[in-house]
């Protein structure tokens, strides 16, 4: 279901670089409409079920024991799944306001690196604020205090 709408759009939009003409799927407008409507529902679906489960992780964190560095790790993670989600939203909505013109909810899709890189970057600057000299040292999980059995 997901896999295979993104191998057809894929061969489809840099098939006819590097492949030969008749090995190249011929999108219509029609069948790009449905790859991309496919496509991007795939992408809502999942990580929206992500983001459910880790916001259930959220709703649990006492009960889990969270570090404080899980905890941080935990949210920047949800983040992450959010910023796919609303990329696979935005790509939907393109796509059902431009009809016939597929092309710009296929773009919409190259905002993901910026986006994660955006978020991997201020997940780092969480990280060392919150392990710095003026703050508390954060936990990760192979960093607790408690001893690992060793069985």
């Amino acid at each position: 279901f997901y896999v295979y709408p993104l191998r057809f759009l894929t061969m489809a939009l840099v098939g006819r670089f590097f492949m030969d003409a008749s090995a190249v799927p011929d999108i219509t407008r029609a069948d790009g409409q449905l790859v991309m409507f496919m496509y991007s529902l795939g992408v809502l679906l999942i990580f929206g079920t992500f983001t459910m489960l880790h916001r259930h992780a959220w709703r649990r964190r006492d009960e889990l024991n969270l570090t404080p560095g899980e905890m941080l790790t935990l949210k920047f993670s949800t983040r992450s799944h959010l910023l796919s989600m609303s990329l696979a939203v935005l790509s939907l909505i393109l796509l059902f306001a431009i009809p016939g013109d597929s092309q710009y909810s296929g773009w919409v899709y190259a905002l993901m690196g910026p986006a994660h890189g955006w978020n991997g970057y201020m997940a780092g600057r969480a990280q060392t604020a919150s392990s710095g000299t003026n703050g508390p040292k954060v936990q990760g999980p192979r960093n607790r205090s408690e001893p690992e059995s060793t069985d």
